[in-house]
């Protein structure tokens, strides 16, 4: 929450909570557990048919709707985050919004899930920092709330105004409906008086990721929440877990700092005196039982050194190894619940997703500027492409060296990349299997919700819902 020129005034207002101001949507949490490499006696053999094509069909895009910054699909239902507008003659509908992915009819907005919180109390309201887990009807949106401290309900005011500090907390949202399942009030305001009061306007929550069981977390000073300071004495942070269902504390870790869910496993940065106050320094990592909160291993004091998560799938772990004074050291993938190696890379795994493979069978995909692509599905190690552009097959897609992001949907790979042939670079996603033999034509945007059925693009600021068949 930025300050102005004069100390005494505080800019309290939700829509300027988090740095950047855009709302982060993830979608695809909640894949089933990948089995582990450790058994694999060599890569997936080559199929004997052709590739299995698929069409694009626009379904509808939000031309109209406003300006569109993330957008995530969750079943029959897209959520759109940004500035969204309610049509002719309504300027300014909502932050948030869902709408039915047939037929672009809006299902609910942030204003349905903040009429429910006032209920609840007046002064509370969505925040910036969707997450969404899950599929169908069972799928969740977690928010960050906002509880504001300005009297007489004004959007924003001076701390002489105030007698109390703000609040911040975590909503879980039905997404099918809009239905406000539960609220924590993770940071209650406290009063002016009060010591807590210094730092408290300064700390947020931020959601991390989520499946059906548990819901994971920062909360802290913001500059560590938001990623350029490691917690200390006076910018203190924690890791937690909530109940997905009900809300409720699983447990609390604090001078730790998630990074991802992997199945049952939480990665984290741990913080000491071995680590400085950047999260682009290497330093230790560890991961956690989600259940628990209980330390399953860590690479203090091993031979692995420092290093920094980029990348957690449900029984798959990235870990970028601490930078040598030639550039690099190395990635591994690794067994999140034991830290046993996998696989060992020479350069950064630039992207990763997990999600449903051929057949219905669990699958990762990653990417690393040495080795192209590698897929792996049930004990069977693929990867394709050698060193430079990426190719899908001998296609060219791209001189970048990786592509910009992943997802992993319907036995699908769909690859966000840059195109550099053109003159303004645009993004493009390209469909793949798990040969890396290309499956549509490709479309500009970049990939950011997909299910066997249906691929949602986002643009500038703008966004297209597509068919799949």
């Amino acid at each position: 929450m930025p300050r102005s020129a004069q100390p005494e005034w505080y800019a309290f207002g939700r829509r300027a909570l988090l740095a950047g101001g855009a709302a982060v949507l993830l979608a695809g949490c909640g894949v089933p557990k990948l089995p582990g490499l450790g058994g694999s006696k060599g890569t997936k053999p080559d199929p004997t048919g052709p590739p299995e094509k698929v069409t694009l069909t626009t379904v509808w895009d939000t031309s109209g709707l406003g300006q569109i910054d993330d957008v995530s699909l969750a079943g029959n239902v897209v959520v759109l985050s940004g500035g969204l507008k309610g049509g002719q003659g309504i300027p300014f509908l909502a932050d948030l919004a869902a709408y039915s992915v047939a037929d672009r009819k809006r299902v609910w907005t942030s204003q349905t899930v903040d009429q429910q919180l006032a209920k609840i109390d007046p002064t509370l309201s969505l925040s910036d920092g969707l997450v969404v887990c899950g599929s169908g009807s069972g799928a969740i949106a977690a928010v960050p709330t906002y509880q504001n401290p300005c009297p007489d309900g004004k959007e924003s005011c001076s701390t002489s105004e105030t007698t109390r500090t703000d609040g911040k907390g975590l909503a879980a949202i039905r997404v099918s409906d809009g239905h406000l399942l539960w609220h924590n009030l993770l940071l209650p305001a406290v009063s002016r008086s009060d010591p807590q009061a210094k730092t408290r306007d300064d700390e947020y929550v931020k959601v991390i990721a989520g499946d059906g069981r548990h819901l994971l977390y920062i909360a802290g000073a913001n500059e560590v929440v938001n990623g350029t300071q490691a917690p200390s004495a006076d910018k203190p942070a924690w890791t937690g877990i909530l109940d997905a269902a009900t809300g409720k504390p699983v447990w609390r870790r604090d001078n730790v700092i998630a990074r991802y869910l992997a199945g049952d496993v939480v990665l984290v940065e741990l913080v000491g005196s071995d680590q400085a106050a950047n999260e682009a320094t290497y330093g230790p990592v560890a991961t956690l039982d989600a259940q628990s909160g209980r330390q399953l291993w860590s690479s203090r004091g091993t031979s692995s050194g420092p290093g920094r998560w980029r990348f957690g799938g449900q029984g798959f772990a990235g870990l970028e190894v601490g930078k040598s004074a030639t550039g690099y050291k190395e990635d591994l993938l690794l067994d999140p619940r034991t830290g046993e190696t996998l696989h060992t890379e020479k350069k950064v795994m630039a992207s990763a997703a997990a999600g449903i493979g051929p057949g219905g069978n669990a699958m990762a995909v990653w990417f690393s500027p040495d080795g192209g692509l590698f897929a792996g599905s049930d004990d069977f190690l693929r990867s394709w492409t050698g060193s430079g552009p990426l190719r899908t097959g001998t296609e060219k897609l791209s001189n970048a060296q990786t592509p910009t992001g992943t997802m992993v949907a319907g036995g699908r790979i769909w690859a966000t990349y840059t195109d550099y042939s053109q003159k303004d670079a645009p993004s493009k996603v390209a469909a793949m299997d798990l040969w890396g033999r290309q499956l549509c034509t490709q479309v500009s945007g970049q990939a950011s919700g997909a299910s066997a059925d249906h691929l949602v693009v986002l643009g500038d600021e703008s966004a297209t819902v597509y068919t799949v068949s």
